[in-house]
């Protein structure tokens, strides 16, 4: 069976950012708590007020678009990234390569830890991270509401060198994962555009997590 090709092109697409809330509405309740945008006008006003500070990347799999990543630099050694991917993107074949070019970009221009957070109970992306080096820093206690309950976050930090020691140092052209300029994007209209959501303000759980095709499990002790 031939592998897909997987890429990643920067920034993200304008057009295409209302696709993002049909991707989440799939697994909505794995990734947003209450505070989330509830119309799609909403989500693309604030997804393009954050998309002015961050960087963010379009990812591709065989010129389907499939996957969002963006990252906001804190301060000159790290910042915080958010991953995103359609359910039928969801799977290490697609991910992992998506997320290892993107992280070496970012990891080649000085940062040295990328953090991020997810509910507690989203074991796909606390696995995932897991994967690519990360590992869990912290609990955060009702960090947030979710369906009316307060819910717990599990804090994400990767370091660099924890990065490239399992993933890495890859190359620019493929193996792995590969850049495309965003004028070779692909950028058909999308004429099945829905509503939107966005990440909550106060928990921000919907861009670090992704879907879960798979039923939940506990993290082994």
């Amino acid at each position: 069976m031939k592998r897909p090709s997987v890429t990643v092109a920067s920034p993200f697409p304008d057009h295409a950012w209302p696709r993002v809330w049909t991707w989440i509405q799939t697994f909505r309740a794995r990734v947003c708590d209450d505070f989330a945008p509830k119309t799609l006008e909403e989500f693309v006003e604030q997804t393009l007020e954050r998309a002015a500070r961050e960087r963010t990347w379009g990812v591709y799999r065989d010129d389907e678009l499939g996957g969002l990543i963006t990252f906001e630099q804190v301060n000159p050694v790290t910042g915080i990234s958010h991953l995103l991917f359609k359910r039928s993107f969801w799977g290490e074949a697609t991910t992992i390569p998506a997320i290892a070019t993107v992280y070496r970009e970012i990891f080649e221009s000085g940062i040295r830890k990328i953090c991020s957070a997810a509910f507690r109970d989203n074991y796909a992306i606390l696995e995932l991270a897991r994967k690519i080096g990360a590992r869990e820093e912290g609990l955060l206690r009702q960090q947030t509401q979710r369906n009316g309950r307060m819910v717990d976050m599990t804090a994400l930090g990767l370091l660099k060198e924890d990065f490239y020691a399992l993933v890495g140092s890859g190359d620019s052209g493929g193996g792995v994962g590969g850049q495309r300029s965003a004028g070779g994007a692909k950028q058909e209209a999308d004429h099945h555009v829905q509503g939107a959501v966005q990440p909550g303000a106060g928990g921000d759980a919907a861009h670090p997590a992704a879907a879960d095709p798979v039923p939940p499990r506990k993290p082994q002790p």
